[in-house]
């Protein structure tokens, strides 16, 4: 597995801005101090510019307040990279989460558009969109996980339909 200095990972705005449920933070905070590591690694994208983080917000956070200098992670598979995807928030809660948009759909940053996983749909905010660009794994966190369709402004949007 490979390791990264902490200090060098860039937190895109859209992290910063979200507000990590509690429980969560603790879930992976006792699994660290039980474990002696992190749980899983976290996904980085590097763009020339540094490595960005991409999944694994939370676990970053809870790497840097228990001090640790390294954290594992994963690169996004550059296999994927002609796929767009989009961080997307519910308005139910701060946390985002990725989606992969449909190469017919055209997506903007506060679009609201109906979204699919496995198990259901739903209606999230777009708060960023990016591509892959020789990430490994990004693929894995958005597995089952697409957006079907864009609400039109000034519509009620079903996520039913």
């Amino acid at each position: 597995m490979d390791f990264i200095n902490i200090d060098t990972i860039k937190i895109p705005k859209a992290f910063t801005d979200s507000k990590p449920k509690k429980n969560k933070i603790e879930k992976i905070r006792n699994y660290c101090q039980k474990n002696g590591h992190i749980d899983k690694p976290i996904v980085i994208r590097e763009n020339g510019k540094g490595s960005l983080l991409v999944d694994g917000y939370i676990r970053y956070l809870v790497a840097k307040e228990l001090g640790y200098k390294t954290i594992p992670f994963i690169f996004e598979d550059s296999l994927y990279s002609q796929h767009k995807y989009i961080y997307g928030k519910f308005k139910s809660c701060d946390k985002l989460y990725i989606w992969k948009v449909k190469d017919s759909i055209d997506v903007k940053v506060n679009d609201t558009v109906v979204v699919q996983s496995k198990k259901s749909k739903g209606i999230v905010t777009v708060v960023d969109i990016f591509t892959l660009d020789g990430m490994k794994n990004v693929y894995y966190y958005a597995k089952h996980r697409d957006v079907i369709k864009v609400c039109k402004e000034g519509s009620v949007c079903n996520a039913t339909k």
